[in-house]
């Protein structure tokens, strides 16, 4: 009950303020100062100064629901900023887009520079970096971004209770969290399309192959519901080692959905799903950056087939059917 309340407490003010105007401004490279001060007086952004581990659930489903109104927003910065023990309004923290040694960090990547002063993290520590950055390049979601040379950084240690895997591990589930929430406002769109579109003399949704498209779309979205779910809830009750494998099935599948979704929703759309004035390519392109940030399906499938074959690793079947109650009585 409690995630549920706070999931429609964002979405409500989400829907209220993520406006044209607001993507209009970040699209132009414009901070959306109204979107974001509304997000920071509800205390969206501190919902992690408490732990992790604590703040993980409320956390996922505010998150769910930036993802539902494709908010042009770094919330989850200014979350891990809130956790760090640094002013969330004032610094966003960056992490590196990709899994890198502990001892080599050559560059990480920074959004919103200018904005604000920003705190580099990565796996040798935090550096306060320069607000004079100009923007290099941008997403697939026209957010800005620069790519910032750390060689030379003077590194201050991570929290104590904080460890750079942790971080890792939470960002991996906030992204699948928020593609979920975006995939569900695209299936939302779609059958609402699919329903007012007519051709051949009756809508699109009473042909049965896009019935059949749809219930395929329907199946990914909710596959990525179930997955996210599951990690948030190993997040904050499982060991270590369920945590991790939580989290990476939930970034596998999310980042899965995210592609065999978006392009459903594209094809039952035609051509106006591509313009700018109608709302879908912003959904879109954001699953589209999303599925890619803090490792993308490969990697994490990767990385999971590895731990589940290693020889100190327990049984396969022992590794699937666990849970998070189980793990920690036992």
């Amino acid at each position: 009950m409690a995630d549920t309340l706070i999931f429609d407490s964002a979405l409500r003010l989400l829907r209220d303020h993520a406006d044209k105007h607001a993507f209009a401004l970040v699209e132009r490279g414009e901070w959306p100062t109204t979107l974001w001060k509304a997000l920071v007086g509800a205390g969206f952004g501190d919902m992690l100064g408490d732990g992790l581990e604590a703040g993980c659930a409320d956390a996922v489903q505010v998150l769910r629901a930036q993802g539902q109104c494709a908010a042009p927003v770094p919330l989850l910065e200014a979350m891990l900023a809130s956790a760090l023990g640094h002013a969330s309004t004032e610094t966003l923290p960056v992490l590196a887009a990709l899994p890198q040694r502990a001892d080599v960090i050559d560059a990480v990547v920074a959004r919103w520079p200018g904005r604000a002063q920003a705190l580099a993290c990565t796996a040798v520590g935090t550096c306060m970096l320069p607000t004079a950055a100009v923007p290099d390049t941008r997403n697939y979601a026209s957010e800005p971004q620069i790519s910032i040379n750390t060689v030379a950084a003077r590194w201050s240690p991570l929290p104590a209770a904080i460890g750079f895997d942790t971080l890792w591990l939470f960002c991996a589930l906030a992204r699948a969290a928020m593609i979920r929430g975006a995939l569900e406002h695209m299936l939302t769109l779609t059958v609402d399309y699919a329903n007012t579109r007519v051709q051949f003399g009756k809508a699109l949704a009473k042909q049965q192959a896009v019935q059949h498209q749809l219930a395929l779309m329907a199946e990914e979205v909710a596959a990525a519901g179930v997955a996210v779910d599951y990690a948030a809830r190993c997040f904050a009750q499982a060991d270590a080692a369920m945590r991790w494998q939580a989290v990476a099935i939930a970034k596998i599948r999310a980042g899965e959905a995210a592609g065999k979704a978006a392009e459903i929703a594209h094809q039952i759309h035609g051509a106006i799903g591509f313009t700018q004035e109608y709302e879908l390519q912003r959904y879109s392109r954001r699953v589209w950056t999303w599925r890619d940030e803090f490792g993308n399906e490969a990697d994490w499938a990767a990385l999971l087939g590895q731990r589940l074959t290693a020889s100190d690793a327990p049984t396969l079947w022992q590794s699937i059917t666990r849970s998070p109650t189980h793990s920690s009585a036992t």
